[in-house]
């Protein structure tokens, strides 16, 4: 395979038929990314003159930790809430990519020292290779005579980040090195949280009877997370064919020992061995070893989370009887198991790699376990996000489906309204007028058992949540509701979402209230007479499936309810939200239409138009007209793009709410959203299956 630089250290090159990705010219030279055929695995080149214009980050997670990896080595770290509880700071900085955990290597005879990862500090003219694979990251450089390797990974089961340094001398004498590991504790959402952090040396014990020293740091009792202990410590990771490892490590909690006045990095003579409250807070560790000629020594780092002090000695000592490679290898068969239950050939291999071994990775990494990106580190459960991420495990690992669904459920109030999203695991959160959310319970359930037949979920028995209403004249409510006593079946609690949906405006369209699933559009409703054509295609959906599941279950008033609103939306929809080539948004509280060829703004929207296909209920002529001026209006073939609507919405009045604060092309405002590109790919695919052969 051609990367553009030559390789470096023990990595072997993938096979020559890798796949490409395909480059964007820039101004500053860009890597040229490779995707392994079988395995997936990213692999790319990176040196001071030959970097990513925006980093590529990889997600290692498990349901309750986890850390972003970018090609720098940067990134953060996290437990139990992404955004809440940031073990090292998120930075959301594309520009300079900060790093908060370092990994230094000194040559202790020339003084001269340099980061193990490619960030600006030291790398010099080194060529680093990054591979980004499922559920490890490695970096690996040659600098003079030094192959260095540095893997990361993350436990697939408990609260450990283990990263594993190899460093093997190639020249003819020896090497007299320094290895130094640094994290910049966080302990928290922002950096004051730092000021109450109380830091100290402790020690656990190990299965052959020694004691290893770890560095921990716990945040206060009375914060959020009070009491959560976070480690860092350092040991051999396997038999070391090197001359002498100085274990009698040199360490600090301080971490202006490593900053000058600028706030550049320097690396002291020795570390001062401080701890205690008031500090800067950090943990660094530092190792001597002397490497004969052909020597190599292995360093395994290990940083982690648990709820005190007691208990983070207790995870590392469990944590150090897993052996190394064994962690690593876990982490890999964690995702090859999820992974290798769906798997497609087309005749597009890069579509092939990216289906089969990294979608539904990051779906689950990033979208359920993390709640994170490079981007954006919510940590919050959202109700509609997490039900769709969780929908396309249906075939791979239906039992998360059915776990997101009786979770979602949970979070629903008695009057049918359900939570917009929520942090755990304290279930704060806020309640809104949307009217979308709750409608992804009765969407995903019937997705579930569609593909399953598991009726039992609908008996299933979730409590409501008991809270308090939204205030008259607020579009939502941020607050800790408690559980209700009133508990009712899975059915009940989707059926409550349709019925609380069946309220229609003036031209008999399912009401718009705060905003459907555009969230921008949160003041086309915010009146409570505006409406969603959308919705209505999303409902007609939904209550298809439900009618049959209400008759099942003998539910025969709702079976009339439900099949009486089916009739009034579909009629609606046909005469009132027909804009002659294609189907029009929303009407405004005052009557005006969205998504009209009358408007300037927003003439056309892509979601009503592929609904119109997915629900199954608009007539086929005009299936086939709406989606003809999708791809007349909104595909873009010169940028491989299918904005959400055009022209984006900048001055329109009656304002359709924030949206239009967002720059035309951004995001909801005439950004391509991946749901919406897949809907439109759906239906053209779903209104070819209907055409005569």
């Amino acid at each position: 395979a051609e990367h553009g630089a030559s390789k470096v250290g023990p990595w072997r090159g993938a096979a020559t038929d890798d796949v490409p990705t395909h480059q964007a010219s820039t101004r500053v030279p860009a890597p040229v990314g490779r995707f392994a055929p079988v395995t997936g695995t990213f692999g790319f080149d990176v040196s001071a003159g030959l970097r990513p214009s925006r980093p590529w980050v990889n997600v290692l997670a498990n349901p309750e930790f986890g850390a972003l990896v970018s090609e720098s080595g940067a990134g953060n770290t996290w437990a139990l809430n992404s955004r809440l509880n940031q073990l090292t700071a998120w930075s959301n900085d594309p520009v300079a990519d900060p790093q908060a955990e370092w990994l230094l290597l000194q040559d202790r005879r020339t003084r001269e020292a340099w980061s193990l990862t490619p960030s600006a500090w030291g790398a010099g003219d080194a060529v680093y290779r990054v591979e980004h694979a499922q559920g490890t990251t490695t970096i690996c450089h040659r600098r003079g005579a030094l192959d260095v390797v540095v893997r990361w990974c993350v436990d697939p089961v408990t609260a450990i980040k283990q990263v594993h340094v190899q460093v093997r001398n190639l020249g003819t004498r020896r090497a007299h090195l320094r290895l130094v590991g640094m994290v910049e504790w966080m302990m928290g959402e922002k950096r004051g949280d730092r000021a109450t952090l109380a830091t100290a040396p402790c020690f656990a014990p190990l299965p052959d009877g020694r004691l290893l020293g770890l560095l921990c740091t716990r945040t206060e009792a009375a914060t959020g997370f009070g009491g959560g202990t976070a480690f860092f410590c350092e040991a051999s990771a396997g038999p070391d064919t090197d001359d002498r490892i100085n274990d009698s490590l040199d360490w600090t909690c301080d971490r202006s020992e490593f900053f000058d006045a600028q706030g550049g990095l320097v690396l002291p003579l020795q570390l001062g061995q401080r701890s205690g409250f008031g500090l800067d807070p950090c943990a660094a560790l530092s190792c001597m070893v002397t490497l004969r000629a052909g020597a190599a020594f292995d360093r395994v780092y290990l940083m982690g989370y648990a709820a005190t002090e007691a208990a983070a000695r207790t995870l590392v000592s469990e944590a150090m009887a897993v052996a190394t490679g064994a962690r690593a290898d876990a982490s890999i068969g964690h995702w090859n198991a999820l992974l290798g239950a769906t798997q497609v050939s087309t005749p597009d291999p890069l579509l092939d790699v990216l289906v089969n071994r990294w979608l539904l990775y990051q779906t689950v990494a990033s979208r359920l376990y993390a709640k994170a990106g490079f981007y954006q580190a919510g940590g919050a459960t959202g109700y509609r996000d997490q039900l769709q991420d969780a929908m396309a495990l249906a075939w791979a690992q239906p039992d998360t489906l059915r776990a997101q669904i009786v979770l979602c459920a949970s979070r629903q109030f008695e009057a049918g309204d359900v939570q917009h999203w929520w942090h755990m695991p304290g279930g704060a959160g806020v309640r809104t007028h949307f009217s979308d959310d709750l409608l992804w319970l009765p969407f995903a359930c019937a997705h579930y058992l569609e593909r399953t037949a598991d009726n039992s979920v609908l008996s299933e028995q979730v409590a409501f949540l008991d809270g308090s209403a939204i205030p008259e004249g607020t579009e939502d409510l941020y607050e800790s509701p408690s559980a209700s006593a009133t508990t009712a079946s899975v059915y009940e609690h989707a059926a409550r979402a349709i019925d609380r949906s069946l309220r229609t405006g003036v031209h008999g369209l399912p009401l718009m209230g705060g905003g459907d699933w555009n969230d921008g559009m949160n003041r086309v409703g915010h009146g409570g007479r505006g409406e969603s054509v959308w919705l209505g295609w999303f409902l007609c959906a939904i209550v298809t499936d439900w009618i049959a599941l209400a008759r099942d279950q003998g539910d025969l008033e709702r079976v009339q309810r439900w099949d009486t609103a089916l009739a009034g939306w579909r009629a609606a929809l046909d005469i009132q939200a027909w804009d002659g080539d294609w189907y029009q948004r929303a009407f405004f509280d005052d009557g005006t239409a969205l998504g009209s060829h009358t408007r300037a703004e927003c003439r056309i929207d892509l979601i009503a138009q592929t609904w119109a296909v997915l629900s199954g209920h608009a007539p086929l002529e005009r299936q086939r007209c709406a989606m003809d001026a999708v791809e007349a209006h909104l595909v873009d073939p010169v940028a491989g793009l299918i904005p959400l609507l055009a022209p984006p919405l900048h001055h329109t009045e009656p304002s359709a709410g924030y949206i239009q604060a967002y720059p035309p092309g951004v995001r909801e405002n005439g950004g391509q959203y991946a749901h919406g590109g897949v809907w439109a790919l759906m239906a053209a695919a779903a209104l070819a299956l209907q055409e005569p052969d």
